[in-house]
């Protein structure tokens, strides 16, 4: 479980003022916002990234800010990749990094339809390439938490329908999702 109480994040203004939600394992939750309100801001503090300028955050079940890193997975957007890199590079970064099943790295080739792909270098990916890569990589861990911003941004209608069904299995192994989109109007 997350608790945040009393958040405030301030960052050429005011983002957030004094918010206070708790999020319960095996639970989906969204939050739609316009642009530059601060949804970015607040998924790098709940994932540690970023220090609060209020308030606290705390993860009931984990002990300390050290064992939040080890148990969150959050990984904002493709301009975080290296180009140069394959996608397969990646996955198994991951997965090695979070000590997870190696399984996880063909699970997530398959279940995002990668095959054709996942050995060419990022530079050479489209906009939904690298998008299932980042999704891929949220398979390839063994985390707790899930942290996403975005995660349907340039994915096409069946991969959207993909990432829904995946969630939906995540949710059932109790992990929890925090899903972020932006308001689009």
């Amino acid at each position: 479980m997350i608790i945040v109480k009393h958040i405030r994040l301030i960052a050429e203004h005011t983002l957030i003022s004094d918010a206070s939600f708790t999020l319960s394992t095996g639970k989906i939750y969204g939050l739609s916002a316009p642009n530059g309100s601060g949804k970015s801001t607040l998924l790098r503090s709940l994932a540690g990234l970023r220090k609060s300028d209020g308030g606290t955050i705390s993860f009931s079940d984990l002990p300390s800010q050290t064992s939040i890193k080890e148990q969150c997975f959050y990984f904002e957007n493709s301009s975080w990749l290296d180009s140069n890199l394959t996608g397969y590079d990646y996955l198994s970064l991951i997965n090695h990094l979070w000590k997870a099943d190696p399984k996880h790295i063909e699970e997530a080739i398959t279940t995002w339809q990668m095959q054709d792909f996942i050995n060419r270098p990022i530079k050479k990916y489209s906009l939904g390439m690298k998008q299932k890569v980042i999704l891929g990589m949220y398979q390839a861990t063994d985390a707790r938490y899930w942290l996403f911003d975005q995660p349907t941004l340039a994915l096409d209608k069946q991969s959207v329908t993909t990432f829904l069904n995946y969630l939906s299995t995540a949710r059932k192994k109790n992990k929890m999702v925090v899903f972020f989109v932006t308001c689009r109007r």
